[in-house]
């Protein structure tokens, strides 16, 4: 078997980036806002997550909500304003970039990923990491997120090989069931890139 014949599928936060980028910003709303962090996070959880996450509602929408809520304002410029502010809070860690070259040159990498791809596209391009992924499966763009069956079915039915030669990487224990179910192998991620790099490297050769 050649390596090109397994697939590395990792998630985006806590495996190659920071995890709640949702979070960042709720909080930056709730700075600048007379509302408290946990108001802020608890309305973007109840009102915006499902609806933006899963393809409903589009990142202009999310806006328009979440900052008349606050009662900021929510033109375009400021709407572009914090788009840009959370892109620049997709930050890669320490070692993924490395752990991606490496994994790369041996077989193609995927990401499925809960995240909204206005932010996480243009995140992994800004940081250096988006060229090492052959495919994206981001929730906001595919309309499914983890852990519905459908999303990890999006991915399978992308997939020419069976579902034994993917190993998928996530650091929830409750997204990485149901690939495991699907017959994918599974490794739940500490946050850091080198160890997860190990047990991949591991598993081509296999």
């Amino acid at each position: 078997m050649t390596d090109r014949e397994k697939l590395i599928l990792l998630d985006a936060g806590g495996v190659v980036v920071g995890s709640y980028t949702s979070k960042k910003v709720s909080d930056e709303i709730a700075k600048r806002s007379d509302r408290s962090a946990e108001e802020s996070w608890v309305y973007f959880r109840e009102h915006i997550y499902h609806q933006v996450w899963t393809g409903q509602e589009n990142e202009s929408w999310l806006w328009q909500q979440w900052l008349d809520w606050a009662d900021l304002p929510s033109g375009s410029e400021e709407k572009q304003r914090w788009s840009q502010w959370a892109v620049d809070h997709v930050i890669p860690l320490a070692g993924a970039g490395e752990a991606l070259a490496r994994l790369s040159e041996q077989t193609d990498i995927w990401l499925l990923s809960n995240h909204c791809v206005n932010w996480l596209h243009p995140g992994l391009e800004k940081a250096g990491l988006l060229p090492y992924f052959s495919q994206l499966f981001i929730s906001s763009e595919i309309g499914a997120r983890k852990p519905q069956i459908e999303a990890y079915s999006q991915v399978l039915d992308s997939w020419s090989g069976r579902p034994e030669n993917i190993l998928y990487i996530d650091d929830k224990d409750e997204y990485l069931a149901p690939a495991a179910r699907l017959g994918m192998n599974t490794l739940r991620s500490q946050d850091h890139p080198t160890e997860w790099l190990l047990v991949a490297e591991n598993f081509l050769l296999d």
